[in-house]
């Protein structure tokens, strides 16, 4: 058994606004009341972690850390990638 929604046990959400990090949190909170039954939705299949991350600094994380990472809208910030 892998765990979580397709095999995720831990998801960790990195971005420099908390404001956009948190942007859906209250709508998960209200879906999840609505539910009916009381159990929580997406947010309880996995353990999910919020990091605030300032700009053009490392990420606090060490090679090897991720099996998989998704970026939405950041390559073209990045101007030093490998050709």
């Amino acid at each position: 058994y892998l765990g979580g929604r397709g095999g995720i046990r831990k998801l960790v959400q990195l971005d420099s606004s908390s404001e956009m990090l948190h942007r859906d949190d209250l709508f998960r909170e209200l879906s999840a009341g609505q539910a009916g039954n009381g159990d929580k939705t997406n947010s309880s299949v996995c353990e999910t972690y919020k990091l605030v991350a300032e700009e053009e600094q490392p990420l606090p994380f060490p090679d090897g850390t991720f099996d998989l990472v998704i970026s939405s809208m950041a390559f073209h910030w990045i101007n030093d990638l490998p050709r």
